[in-house]
């Protein structure tokens, strides 16, 4: 018998892996890794869609502004 402070954390434990207990545990790491797969998936499809927008945006913005300093150089010449 074990005595001391550390019986408390003696547990005389019978773990038997048979083939049965080791396929259902590869089959819930594999299902595991396959939700984890789909998640990246989504996530790489919604980050692709953000970028098509961040350069939509921009290129939007880079013209108009070229747009504006075209105006104003135009307005200059005409002016003056």
């Amino acid at each position: 018998m074990i005595e001391g402070w550390w019986a408390c954390f003696h547990r005389l434990v019978n773990v038997r892996w048979t083939d049965e207990r080791l396929d259902d545990l590869n089959k819930k790491v594999d299902d595991g890794f396959n939700e984890m797969r789909a998640e990246f998936r989504m996530v790489r499809a919604e980050m692709g869609g953000l970028h098509r927008l961040m350069i939509q945006l921009s290129t939007g913005m880079f013209l108009t502004m070229i747009l504006g300093f075209a105006g104003l150089v135009v307005a200059m010449l005409n002016h003056g």
